[in-house]
């Protein structure tokens, strides 16, 4: 049972003839003691726990040293990110863009409206109004003064939902109709979280879609697809690259075919066939790049300029060697924080640094890259936390933006060897429809407060 802390007890206050002045500073000073105390266990309790992963390096050391060193050589270089999957996307992305580091990016949206239910009953006598798309968009990237235009196509080969085996990286294609079905010229973007674009469709394929109505092509969400595929949009590039792209909301609120109809019996009638979570739904993206230093560097040449590319929606991802981190096996790495820094480039006021960058290394049968231990951790453990969050900085009286790894429990993995040291990719979050894009310092940077840089925290 704790001690009986008396000090603002009212039969303390009352019954203080039972002690004397110097019976109570000894008393406090006992509880104090016993606070500190309590307090020192439980921090070296949880130091214990936090360094679990290194006990079997220490243990029988009589003598350990803690080592703070970020003088680790790092090697850098850009490297081409593509084969990325665009399914099950937070948002996809179309537009196109013109930058003057990063060349241009194209990016089309395939995708499959459904019928929102089976066997749906429209009535006889059916004539249309209209027919268009309906399209939701959480925001846009680039100049939001650019105003782009956008082509629908009908798409004519099967488009198959994820849970059927569909999956798509960023330069699938699929055939389509030869002409458009739907444009929408110069369309003024807004910037907000609840923006939508109308495009209005061709009354043939309308008309078409209204005479399956009572037919086989009805009964089923699958039969409807069958009978329309899905559709393609795509940005107008006739008259060159644009400056901006939308973040679609591709779902069930998002996205609707909606078909304006009326019948024998009432007319102003509509039937909406929304993106569900069974439709088929991935991003096309192209990338061209023109500046030769990008293009030497993913051809394999090192860095001239002390910096490297990092591009967002499979474009470029930073690649990182760190070969003289061999010298620290069976050392307890207490902490490990990989620093990037953010270079001013062309651009940079209307094509931003990514929000996120994460760690990836190539899996050991494959060349997919997959999430660091430390990544996994930070979906479960809120104690171990990756970040790798943009952040601004000051450098010199200037400011720049940085992200901080932390990926300390790789590196122990690596240190214990259990894992092999291998290169480490960072790459713009979720790789498939982020659009940012930065240029960083590299690991030779002659500017040591820009330079890329690793910082451990080590027990030998």
């Amino acid at each position: 049972m704790k001690p009986k802390d008396m000090r603002n007890s009212t039969e303390f206050s009352m019954n203080r003839c039972w002690v004397n002045k110097r019976n109570r500073i000894v008393r406090h000073r006992i509880l104090g003691q016993f606070f500190f105390l309590a307090l020192f266990l439980l921090t070296l309790n949880a130091c214990q726990e936090a360094t679990s992963i290194g006990n079997e390096i220490i243990s029988g050391s009589n003598s350990l040293e803690l080592v703070d060193s970020d003088t680790f050589e790092i090697i850098a270089s850009s490297y081409r990110d593509d084969s990325v999957f665009t399914v099950a996307q937070p948002h996809y992305i179309a537009g196109s863009l013109t930058d003057p580091v990063f060349g241009k990016t194209f990016a089309g949206i395939y995708f499959q409206p459904l019928p929102p239910a089976n066997r749906i009953l429209l009535g006889d006598d059916l004539v249309l109004d209209s027919i268009g798309l309906l399209l939701r968009y959480g925001g846009i990237y680039g100049d939001p003064d650019y105003r782009p235009s956008f082509l629908v196509y009908r798409m004519r080969a099967p488009f198959f939902a994820v849970q059927f085996g569909g999956v798509y990286y960023e330069y699938s294609s699929f055939l389509v109709d030869p002409e458009p079905v739907g444009y929408i010229k110069k369309v003024k973007l807004r910037a907000s979280d609840s923006s939508a674009i109308y495009i209005p469709l061709s009354r043939s394929l309308g008309e078409e879609i209204l005479s399956q109505a009572g037919t086989p092509n009805f009964a089923s969400k699958g039969a409807f697809a069958s009978f329309l595929h899905g559709f393609y949009l795509m940005p107008d590039t006739s008259d060159g690259f644009g400056r901006n792209m939308a973040l679609f909301q591709m779902n069930s609120n998002g996205a609707k075919l909606i078909l304006y109809y009326r019948n024998d019996h009432s007319d102003s009638l509509s039937l909406s066939f929304v993106v569900d979570p069974t439709s088929a739904v991935a991003n096309a993206i192209k990338h061209q790049y023109s500046n030769p230093e990008i293009i030497g560097q993913i051809n394999g040449n090192p860095p001239t300029a002390n910096a490297v590319y990092l591009q967002g929606m499979a474009g470029l991802a930073a690649k990182i060697e760190i070969p003289s981190f061999e010298d620290l096996k069976k050392a307890a790495i207490n902490k490990a924080e990989l620093i990037i820094t953010v270079l001013p480039s062309e651009g940079d006021s209307l094509f931003k640094a990514p929000d996120r960058i994460v760690p990836r290394i190539k899996d050991d049968t494959s060349s997919t890259l997959r999430a660091l231990p430390d990544d996994e951790f930070d979906r479960n453990f809120p104690f171990y936390r990756l970040d790798g969050y943009r952040k601004k900085i000051m450098v010199d009286g200037k400011p720049y933006y940085q992200y901080r790894l932390n990926i300390a429990r790789y590196l122990q993995e690596v240190a214990l060897g259990n894992l092999p040291l291998k290169p480490i990719y960072l790459r713009a979050f979720p790789p498939a429809v982020n659009p940012g894009r930065a240029v960083i310092a590299d690991g030779h940077h002659p500017n040591d407060r820009l330079k890329m840089r690793l910082r451990i925290i080590y027990t030998r």
